[in-house]
């Protein structure tokens, strides 16, 4: 029979204390992971190394001999190891991310002792604050680690041991992965787990008996990082599996190029792949595992699961789901595990539709809320928090620093009754919320923290003027999944555009990776495309755009200018660095809504085209300016001539370019196509009133 254990988490200001309290819990033999917690002198801790240090890793800056050690900023490469014992050096300012990295990296029995900052230097602006906090003005307390220190406080977890057959529940796991991987082609399995169930080591499972079953099956593995394969390479040689017999193929090897002689690719920790890239992945390959972490030490997929299955419900309906549940690197229930969960809202959720019920979207309520109101109702928190995660790609541990401790950003909800519906985080921007030497940021030497819209506004076009007006920027928005599609989020973003009338705000702004749906929110709210980076972000896979609206005539002066440098500049760049950008998005971005009267000689040469014979390279630079001014006033236009004016006319891709992305017949094909859709754009402008020769 096994005996419930209460877990007290005292924070020890004596080194020699807290050296017996570990070396006590090392004594127990409990299956149990430890939070020590201590708040003194480490030169004092490591004298008694000899004694009960000994063995550790050590994470953090000081330069103490330690055997294992690592940088505060690097330790998530050390993530699928696992140590007994491991000390975290935060008393220059908890890091979020490596707190919750560590407590991954405890073994089952292990110690995470955690040397915590003192009180006083709560108050003090560290450089781990600064990190990832957006601060102006006075800077009074870390309301994160204030928070952290309360629940050591009064947390007193119980740890009551259970049987749980993880053996069993991993092998129905390899059962079902061995069977995908055998089945029907194009039925893609998706294994989610929270870290520490073994969800990689069961890939390696699963490939053993795939290679067993079928020694000359073609299997390949993928990730981000080779590392992150350990486990899968770890289960393969305890099987007298060689790893040579399946090949590691980095993500962009994958994605560039169809590997046709791949007969099973697996795909781990997916949540870091962005999801384009993942939906080419899953279209291209017929026999795909995906493997992922949802509640991750390193931060939460929970954003990426919703994107991703809705790509699948679209690409391939019958996808399958599993999930484990059961640890196997700690026990279950393990008081450690717990403990970081709650520190650091990995499990953070909304209310669930049955609490919040049918809404009423004209009785919803629009609130402002401090980051101290947050910190002192956990529920609210908690609440504000896991919307934040459902809705955004990835999440991590630094971004609740970032809602607590920021000073410079505001923070927004719609409430039903008791319950948040939607949420909005506004970064304040301009206005002299922070030194910007404007000259500086135009060389390209010189950022400011906290001031992206602004400083692209400077660097892109020498819009000076942007750093003294008042603006907001909308980090994030967030509505909650089932009430989506309601106009909730138009009803917040209209609230929160109000409020910033009401505090002299000259224009809005929002920084995002550019989709259509996402763009077609935006648009319709009135905002404006007026930037587009040149490198896809790396989280998800999309290029970053900036969209601005003006509320005053300041504002609308610069939203002038800003636009019709875009507009001067993108077809240009759509022949080079944004030659492969989506055709639909090259029609959004290019929307005006009006312009001015096409001459009657373009007419002419595109009639010549599409309704005779001239030559394509005869009629082309015609050709052009008309797509370019149907896509200008937003002519409506079927998908396929939408693809085929951006692809051949703004982008300038090769014949054969065309006719792989569309699937037509060859080069005779694809100018039907796009014959056809100029017949279309000059039947729109045929009403128009054209200009003379």
């Amino acid at each position: 029979m096994f005996k419930d254990t209460v877990f007290h988490l005292n924070i020890y200001e004596s080194a020699t204390e807290v050296a017996a309290a570990i070396q006590k819990h090392l004594d127990s033999g409990t299956a149990a992971r430890m939070l020590c917690c201590y708040q003194g002198g480490l030169a004092e801790l490591y004298a008694l190394s000899t004694i009960v240090l000994a063995d550790y890793l050590y994470v953090g800056e000081d330069d103490y001999s330690f055997d294992d050690r690592c940088a505060t900023i690097k330790v998530g490469g050390l993530l699928g190891r696992e140590y007994e014992r491991v000390i975290v050096d935060a008393r220059s300012g908890v890091s979020a991310r490596a707190l919750g990295v560590c407590g991954g990296l405890v073994a089952k029995g292990g110690v995470l002792l955690l040397c915590l900052p003192s009180t006083e230097r709560m108050s003090v602006l560290t450089e781990e604050v600064k990190r990832f906090a957006i601060i102006a003005g006075d800077f009074t307390q870390s309301l994160f680690e204030r928070r952290l220190f309360e629940l050591i406080s009064n947390y007193i977890p119980l740890f009551r041991p259970a049987v749980i057959n993880f053996e069993k529940d991993q092998s129905l796991v390899v059962k079902s992965i061995v069977s995908a991987a055998s089945g029907r082609a194009k039925r893609p399995l998706v294994l989610t787990a929270d870290r520490g169930r073994g969800k990689s080591y069961a890939l390696g499972l699963a490939i053993v008996e795939l290679l067993q079953l079928r020694p000359k099956l073609n299997i390949a593995l993928t990730a981000m990082r080779r590392t992150a394969l350990d486990a899968v390479y770890l289960a393969m040689a305890l099987h007298h599996i060689d790893a040579s017999r399946v090949r590691y193929l980095p993500v962009d090897v994958v994605v560039a190029e169809s590997i046709a002689e791949v007969d099973v690719l697996f795909v781990d920790e997916a949540a870091a792949i962005p999801v384009p890239q993942l939906a080419y992945i899953a279209e291209r390959y017929t026999r795909v595992i995906f493997s992922s972490t949802t509640h991750g030490y390193e931060g939460s997929g929970r954003g990426f699961t919703q994107r991703f299955f809705k790509v699948l419900d679209k690409l391939r309906p019958q996808w399958r789901r599993l999930t484990m549940t059961a640890p196997i690197r700690w026990a279950h229930g393990d008081p450690l595990e717990a403990f970081i969960s709650d520190a650091l809202l990995l499990g953070a959720e909304p209310h669930d539709r049955e609490v919040i019920g049918l809404i009423d979207s004209s009785r919803l309520l629009f609130k402002e809320l401090s980051a101290e109101q947050l910190t002192t109702d956990e529920t609210l928190l908690t609440q504000f928090f896991g919307l934040l995660v459902g809705a955004h790609y990835q999440t991590t541990p630094d971004d609740l620093r970032m809602l607590l401790d920021s000073t410079a950003i505001r923070r927004f909800a719609l409430f039903a009754g008791d319950s948040i519906v939607a949420v909005c985080l506004l970064a304040v921007e301009g206005g002299g919320s922070a030194a910007i030497d404007c000259e500086q940021v135009w060389q390209g030497r010189r950022r400011t923290r906290g001031q992206l819209a602004v400083q692209q506004l400077i660097a892109s076009y020498r819009l000076y003027e942007a750093a003294s007006l008042r603006s907001y920027r909308v980090m994030r928005i967030a509505v909650h999944y089932d009430y989506q599609g309601q106009g909730i989020g138009q009803q917040l973003l209209a609230a929160v555009e109000n409020q910033a009338r009401l505090n002299s705000v000259d224009f809005v702004s929002s920084v995002f990776g550019v989709n259509d749906e996402l763009i077609s929110f935006w648009q319709s709210a009135g905002y404006q495309s007026v930037k587009l980076g040149f490198k896809r972000d790396n989280a998800s896979g999309e290029h970053s755009v900036i969209v601005l609206r003006c509320l005053t005539r300041e504002g609308n002066v610069l939203l002038k200018e800003a636009r019709e440098q875009f507009l001067r500049a993108l077809p240009h760049w759509l022949t080079e660095p944004f030659r492969f950008l989506a055709p639909e998005l090259v029609a959004r971005l290019l929307y005006v809504g009006e312009a001015e009267q096409l001459d009657a000689y373009i007419v002419d040469s595109a009639k010549a085209y599409a309704q005779a014979s001239n030559s394509y390279d005869n009629c082309s630079p015609a050709l052009y300016s008309l797509a370019l001014h149907a896509f200008v006033i937003g002519v409506d236009l079927p998908e396929v001539a939408v693809r085929i004016l951006a692809l051949k006319l703004m982008q300038r891709r090769s014949w054969n370019d065309v006719v792989s992305v569309l699937g037509c017949c060859g080069q005779k094909g694809a100018e039907a196509e796009l014959k056809a859709a100029i017949c279309l754009c000059l039947d729109a402008v045929a009403t128009d009133n054209i200009g003379e020769d």
